[in-house]
C-alpha cells in the first residue's frame, strides 16, 4: 500500500539538526540541500510510532498486534536484544513543489522567504525558582501553517488483513498523532497528519490553513 502523507503544523515547531548557527541560533532547524526546511522520514516515522502506541491503550489485541508488525518490535533473547524491523517505510517530508515553485528565482529574495518560514524562540532553565545560570538557549523553529508532503509505503504481501484494513489503521494512527519533533511539552510541533491519495502536489488555500488551525 502507498499512500501520501501530509503534515501540517498548527504551532511553532522544531525538528533540530543539532548543531547551532554560532551566532544567531544554539539550535537550527534541520534542512536539505536548498536550505529548506523538512522533516526527516525518522522523525516522521517515529510520531507515526507514537500514534500508534496510543491506540493501543484502548486494549485491543489486533492493534497492539499491529504496533508491533508494522512499526518494529525489540524483544529480550538468550544472548542479546533482537530488533525486528516493521513493515512500514516512510520517506522524509518536504515542502510541495507547487508552493517552492512560488519561491523567487533571485538568490537574495528566497533566502529572504526562507527566513520568513522560520521564527526563534528563547528557553531558559529554573533552579530553585530562578533562572539557571548558562541556561539560555535559543532555537530556530518553523512558523505555524506550513505544510509538507511524504509517501507512505507498507508492504502488504502476505498479510492475512485487506489493504482497505491498512488503510483504515493508519488513518486511525494518523489522527492520533498530535506533536512532533522537540520541546513538545513547552508548545511546540502541535501538527495534524493524514493521508491523502487525491489531488498530488496541490497547493493549500488560506482558508485551508486557518481552518486546521
Amino acid at each position: 500500500m502507498k499512500s501520501k502523507l501530509t503534515i501540517i503544523f498548527t504551532s511553532d515547531w522544531q525538528i533540530s539538526s543539532g548543531i547551532g548557527d554560532g551566532h544567531w541560533a544554539d539550535s537550527m532547524l534541520v534542512r536539505n540541500e536548498r536550505g529548506l526546511p523538512y522533516i526527516p522520514g525518522r522523525a516522521l516515522k517515529g510520531a507515526l510510532r507514537e500514534g500508534a502506541w496510543f491506540l493501543t491503550k484502548s486494549g485491543r489485541r489486533d492493534l497492539c498486534a499491529a504496533l508491533d508488525l508494522f512499526f518494529g518490535t525489540r524483544s529480550s533473547g538468550t544472548q542479546r536484544e533482537v530488533n525486528e524491523p516493521g513493515i512500514t517505510y516512510v520517506r522524509s517530508a518536504q515542502l510541495p513543489p507547487a508552493f517552492i515553485s512560488l519561491f523567487p528565482k533571485d538568490c537574495a529574495a528566497f533566502d529572504g522567504l526562507v527566513a520568513d518560514l522560520t521564527c526563534s524562540r528563547i528557553q531558559t532553565a529554573l533552579e530553585n525558582g530562578q533562572v539557571k545560570a548558562g541556561s539560555l538557549r535559543t532555537a530556530e523553529c518553523g512558523i505555524p501553517g506550513l505544510f509538507f508532503d511524504s509517501e507512505l509505503e507498507v508492504d502488504t504481501m502476505g498479510l492475512k488483513v485487506s489493504e482497505k484494513w491498512v488503510k483504515d489503521y493508519f488513518t486511525a494512527v494518523c489522527a492520533a498523532v498530535r506533536s512532533m519533533g522537540a520541546n513538545r511539552s513547552r508548545g511546540l510541533g502541535c501538527c495534524r497528519l493524514r493521508l491523502d491519495d487525491s489531488n498530488p502536489q496541490r497547493v493549500m488555500l488560506p482558508e485551508e490553513v486557518e481552518d486546521v488551525v
